[in-house]
């Protein structure tokens, strides 16, 4: 088995660079995107097939923040946990908390597939 330190999905922010040290941004665009992580991606993405312009902007590589060193909506689990919820806000909230937790995954996954992204997911456990 081979170890490496860095996440293999660096290895492609070579290939990014042209595209980022560019500068340059249209006359005018429909929206921004601040943020190039899971959040701002979806959103760009989901603006573009809607059929607006938009520029994704972001301080660093895409994907390099917290989404590239964290799984949590791999896991459709929630925190704080469903009966911290429950004693809390009440059953109704901490079942639609959890619902969303679940939703999350399914739509990950069906992102995968509908996009062909080949990512090796596997849901085990």
């Amino acid at each position: 088995m081979h170890f490496q330190n860095k996440a293999y999905w660096w290895e492609i922010g070579d290939d990014l660079k042209p595209a980022m040290e560019l500068n340059t941004f249209p006359d005018s665009t429909d929206f921004v995107v601040v943020g190039a992580g899971y959040a701002g991606l979806s959103a760009a993405l989901t603006i573009a097939r809607q059929g607006q312009s938009v520029v994704v902007i972001d301080s660093g590589m895409p994907g390099f923040g917290a989404s590239t060193r964290n799984g949590g909506i791999c896991s459709g689990q929630i925190r704080p946990s469903i009966r911290n919820l429950k004693a809390k806000f009440g059953a109704a909230y901490a079942e639609a908390v959890y619902s969303e937790g679940v939703d999350a995954r399914h739509d990950l996954i069906k992102f995968c597939e509908d996009e062909k992204i080949d990512c090796q997911l596997q849901m085990t456990g």
